[in-house]
């Protein structure tokens, strides 16, 4: 059993209590008591200047174990009996307090403290060696004794320190569980020297009455104020002193502590106050500190790095506390900052978490945080309120305090993935029980914005609006946008599951989704916005379409899942190329099935476009349908002759003049000129290949097109990665190889250190090129070498092989020239397409190189052999440092 901590006995009445030999005299003579319920009155004599919850009764006098709330009111009912009803008063609603009238009692407490410094406690004030010079006696802070480490809050530490020494009213505002208490408690203890009269901490999370606040107060600073108005009695004791009180947890007498805390300062000149509350007290005299999360890595870091961040720091100290032996080491950082990361940076949360890491190990505990309000349950200190025992505890402390309409507009922003502007929030959320008859509720934007603004000042809700140069997810015309904390969302979504809500909710996300990339693809084409920019402002939604187009798919909702799904395969970004694949078949699937022309339309010219060169054969197939839908008429002119450029380019790539031919003249029929730059690239795309590819072949005109690509494509606000790419191979196939391995250095020099892999890739494939065909063979299987990888990633190995096969030749290497050659050749016929012109030309000049070693049959028997090569195999045959057998 966990006993109270012992101090000097006490006298009260006709007793006498030792809590140091567990002893109770009255009227002289031992008084028997059980167990329970002499821990129950020591702990209730020790804190007698306050109230004491009987949750934390419980926790206290019955340590570790789960007992019914009446077993503490028969040990009440003993204690009355055997010490009198005046000892022990009853506080309706909230706990006990202990009232008996304790001797040498001051004002202020009786038992020493200890200093706000940590240091050793000073000695008590007795009877008799009280006298007018003794030392002033030790003033209340009602602080923890032992204070846990602060990590990760020097800086907010500072900024409060200064706060305080010019604002009166300081509040400090987080999200639940974020640290606002620990950050409070430890600027209290700093400046306990800084006030005559001290500081003091006032816990508000038991009060449940905004009218019994000021006994509250009073009862924690040990002041007395009489009958009659409480509020002007706690006045009249505070007016007097210079005195700094914190009040912890007010979010739920949010109003109370307001007018308490503007009517006790306007008295009181000498008094400051500093609250802690998920939510402002909205007064003009007060300064809102708000907290964010402990702070993480942003990238890569080492184990003695990753110690300096607060959010590691802490998950380190708490697991250790569990385990010492545990140790974060560089193997496990990346763990460790994800389960932090995922964690939202709350405090609450992270200590949670690292109890559970000894038991579970890094790995498995990120794995398990999908589960997290099972997860992360009781493993705090015992003396944790009930509310910070567990996470779920924290969250519905949180959602406790919201009004009927917030709590509905908190679950159903679960719907959401990652975040949404307000305009898609009121589209989705907006409304109420009762619904019109085309199924969705009727809209209440102003009630949808106003419970919005709760969920922000309850820090249940983020707003992110790039303002801390982290992010730039704002909507389409620079809104901020609105996202569910993590921990917040398991619970909104477990409430929402529920609430039955899901469904409908579901199929409004997914339309309103649909509306939005309907339009936003027209903006794409229509000249309003720069391309990089379109891209940019559709990114923050990508994970809202991708949800809505799996659940369009999975319900049938063909028109709904082709308009997200065309759009999507235009602004997914090139590094997710293995999503794009797999996202173009699920289009495919859905073309059939929308009874809407237009949008198959789209869909078909969207898949031309996503399979493009490397899939050449399916991308044929998707333009010749396209195109027969747009010649049958009634259709836009646009979707018409983007609809005939892909086929021309994809009837290149296939080796089909005839039907590029005729899909360039009606091309070049449908064209405008007034156009803008994002229409008419897709015609200049169809001619720069038309040049290269011969029809005619003609390389001035090539290296004319390619310029032009490459004007049309910054013009339309994008870098020209396309068109630079496409003018090395121009340039190599017009013989100048020197300014194709210069276009090729400042393209990879541009894009290298970027995100943009798809970039990286195709540079290194572009430049290897180009210095295969100077011949500096050391550099071309240097760069080669390092970006394979990546090549093979966005699938461009089969048109980078025959640049490696004349490598491997001129580098005397002829078996493995050969191999290459096979491999290339497979690729090309597995994805239907045919080689670029320099493509072709290197692999023609390999073959002549080894065929003259080898000798024909030995080249034909090594190239049907490196036909069968995994990408794996084959890398290994391009950089090998011999030849191969």
């Amino acid at each position: 059993m966990q006993q109270p901590t012992a101090s000097s006995p006490l006298r009260f009445g006709r007793c006498r209590l030792d809590p140091a030999t567990r002893e109770l005299l009255v009227d002289g003579r031992p008084a028997h008591l059980g167990g329970r319920a002499f821990d129950l009155l020591v702990t209730l004599a020790e804190n007698r200047h306050r109230m004491l919850s009987k949750s934390e009764l419980l926790d206290r006098v019955w340590p570790g174990v789960v007992v019914e709330e009446n077993n503490l009111q028969v040990q009440v009912s003993a204690l009355r009996k055997l010490l009198g009803n005046g000892t022990i008063s009853t506080i309706p609603g909230r706990g006990y307090r202990f009232t008996a009238v304790v001797a040498d009692d001051a004002v202020l407490p009786v038992h020493a403290e200890p200093a706000a410094s940590g240091g050793p406690p000073a000695p008590a004030a007795s009877a008799a060696s009280a006298a007018p010079t003794v030392a002033a006696p030790v003033l209340r802070t009602n602080l923890p004794t032992s204070p846990r480490v602060l990590h990760g809050r020097d800086d907010d530490l500072h900024a409060l320190g200064a706060l305080l020494g010019t604002r009166r009213l300081v509040s400090i505002v987080g999200a639940g569980g974020i640290g606002k208490t620990a950050l409070a408690q430890r600027l209290l203890q700093q400046r306990a020297g800084s006030h005559a009269h001290g500081v003091c901490w006032v816990e508000l999370a038991d009060v449940a009455d905004g009218g019994a606040l000021p006994e509250a107060i009073a009862a924690a600073l040990g002041v007395r104020i009489g009958e009659g108005d409480r509020l002007q009695g706690l006045t009249a004791a505070l007016a007097p002193l210079d005195l700094l009180v914190g009040l912890d947890n007010a979010e739920h007498l949010a109003d109370a502590v307001a007018t308490a805390a503007k009517t006790l300062l306007a008295a009181a000149p000498g008094l400051r106050l500093l609250v802690t509350s998920q939510v402002p007290l909205r007064l003009m005299i007060e300064h809102v500190y708000r907290i964010g999360p402990l702070a993480l890595p942003t990238g890569p870091v080492s184990a003695a790095r990753a110690m300096e961040f607060g959010a590691l720091a802490l998950f380190v100290e708490r697991a250790q506390a569990v385990n010492p032996r545990f140790a974060l080491d560089d193997a496990g950082v990346a763990d460790a900052v994800e389960i932090c990361r995922r964690l939202d940076g709350l405090a609450l949360a992270i200590e949670l978490a690292a109890a559970r890491t000894p038991l579970m190990g890094l790995k498995r505990l990120a794995a398990a945080l999908d589960d997290r309000l099972r997860l992360l349950t009781s493993n705090r200190d015992r003396d944790a309120p009930a509310r910070q025992q567990t996470l779920r505890a924290a969250l519905e402390w949180s959602h406790g305090l919201l009004g009927e309409r917030t709590q509905a507009v908190f679950r159903q922003l679960a719907v959401f993935s990652g975040s949404a502007d307000l305009a898609l929030i009121q589209d989705v959320v907006g409304g109420g029980a009762d619904g019109r008859a085309d199924g969705r509720p009727e809209r209440d934007d102003w009630a949808t914005l106003d419970a919005l603004g709760e969920l922000v000042d309850h820090s249940l809700v983020a707003v992110l609006d790039g303002a801390d140069g982290t992010t730039s997810t704002t909507g389409p015309d620079g809104a901020p946008r609105y996202r569910l904390l993590d921990s917040a969302k398991a619970l909104a979504g477990e409430l929402l599951r529920a609430s039955g809500e899901l469904p409908a909710l579901q199929q409004r996300h997914a339309r309103a989704m649909a509306a939005r990339f309907d339009a936003e693809f027209e903006h794409a084409f229509d000249g309003s916005v720069g391309w990089d920019a379109w891209l940019s402002r559709l990114a923050p939604d990508l994970d809202n379409a991708r949800d809505a187009f799996a659940w369009a798919r999975e319900h049938g909702a063909a028109a709904t899942a082709l308009s997200l799904g065309a759009t999507l395969l235009c602004a997914l970004p090139s590094a997710v190329y293995s999503e794009q694949m797999a996202l173009a078949d699920q289009v495919e699937a859905m073309v059939d099935a929308c009874p809407d022309v237009g949008a198959r339309l789209r869909g078909l010219n969207m898949l031309a476009r996503a399979w493009g060169t490397r899939w050449a054969g399916r991308g044929l197939a998707a333009a010749r349908r396209a195109v027969e839908i747009a010649r049958a008429g009634g259709v836009d002119p646009f979707a018409a002759y983007l609809a005939e450029s892909q086929l021309a380019l994809m009837a290149m790539w296939s080796d089909d003049a005839e039907t590029a031919a005729a899909a360039m003249a009606a091309m070049e029929a449908l064209e405008r000129p007034d156009w803008p730059p994002q229409r008419l690239l897709c015609g200049a795309e169809a001619r720069t290949h038309a040049a290269r590819m011969g029809l005619p072949h003609d390389a001035a005109r090539a290296l004319q097109m390619t310029r032009r690509q490459l004007e049309l494509e910054r013009a339309q606000g994008s870098a020209g990665l396309e068109a630079r790419f496409v003018l090395i191979d121009v340039l190599v196939g017009a013989g100048d190889a020197e300014a194709a391995v210069r276009e090729g250095e400042a393209l990879l020099a541009a894009v290298e250190g970027t995100r943009e892999e798809y970039a990286i890739a195709g540079g290194r494939a572009n430049l290897t090129e180009a210095l295969v065909a100077l011949g500096d063979t050391a550099r071309a299987r240097s760069v080669a070498q390092a970006g394979w990888a990546m090549i093979v990633r966005h699938e461009m190995q089969g048109a980078t092989a025959p640049h490696l096969a004349l490598l491997a030749a001129l580098e005397g290497r002829m078996r493995a020239a050969a191999m290459l050659i096979g491999f290339a050749d497979a690729d090309y016929a597995a994805r239907r397409t045919t080689p670029h012109p320099c493509e072709a030309m290197h692999a023609r000049r390999a073959m002549d190189l080894a065929v003259a070693v080898l000798g024909e049959a030995e080249f034909q028997r090594r190239s049907a052999a490196g036909r069968s090569l995994d990408v794996s195999r084959a890398g290994a045959v391009a950089f090998a440092g011999a030849d191969v057998d």
